[in-house]
C-alpha cells in the first residue's frame, strides 16, 4: 500500500501579491507532490490577483477571520 502523502497548507492573511507570496508559490511549485498535497489558504482578492499563476493541482480555499472571536473560518471549494 502507498505511504499517504502529507497534507500542507500555506496561508497568507495578505491581499496583495508581495515577497512572501511569491516565496509561497515558489515552495507551491517545488514540492514532491509524490510526499505531499498542498494547499493554499488565503483571501478571495489573493486567489483571484495569483490567478494563472498558481500551479493547476493546488487546492484554493478562501479564510475568513472574526476578530471579535478570534476564529479563523476555512472554507474549500466544496463549502464555498
Amino acid at each position: 500500500m502507498a505511504a499517504e502523502r502529507i497534507r500542507l497548507a500555506h496561508f497568507s492573511k495578505a491581499t496583495t501579491p508581495g515577497d512572501a507570496e511569491e516565496h509561497i508559490l515558489t515552495l507551491l511549485r517545488g514540492l514532491d507532490r509524490t510526499c505531499f498535497q498542498p494547499f493554499l489558504i488565503c483571501a478571495i482578492e489573493m486567489a483571484a490577483k495569483l490567478g494563472a499563476d498558481l500551479p493547476a493541482d493546488i487546492s484554493c480555499g478562501r479564510a475568513s477571520c472574526r476578530a471579535r472571536l478570534g476564529a479563523l473560518t476555512i472554507h474549500t471549494a466544496a463549502t464555498a
